[in-house]
């Protein structure tokens, strides 16, 4: 097997942009002390990115999950991003009206035409 070159790969990536058809804002949790020796934590924009969205089975039923002390429904979801888009585990993706928390990346390969993450979409 031949290896792709520089360019070909940026054709690649070009080939897939446009299938990102949506807007994401990404958010990343941090925390600093509080008074009382605890900690607060807030959400900072990391960026805004093109994205797309898909859901993460194809029988993806929404589930009902303990967040935050409450019972929520909960799905899995990928979501493709721009290919040098740093994301963390804990990381929200806002895309229109629904909030997603990254739970790990897919990939790391060498040919890797985006950034794929699987979220959890709470409902």
């Amino acid at each position: 097997m031949r290896a792709i070159s520089a360019g070909e790969m940026t054709r690649k990536r070009s080939a897939v942009a446009p299938k990102r058809d949506k807007t994401a804002t990404l958010k990343r949790p941090t925390y600093t002390t509080d008074s009382q020796g605890g900690y607060t934590d807030t959400l900072s924009t990391v960026g805004t990115y093109s994205c797309r969205v898909a859901p993460g089975a194809p029988f993806n039923f929404p589930t009902e999950m303990e967040l935050s002390e409450a019972m929520k429904a909960t799905s899995i979801w990928n979501i493709g991003l721009p290919y040098s888009t740093t994301v963390q585990t804990k990381d929200i993706i806002e895309v229109d009206s629904y909030s997603y928390e990254v739970l790990g990346q897919q990939g790391g390969k060498t040919n890797q035409t985006e950034t794929r993450v699987i979220c959890l979409r709470m409902e």
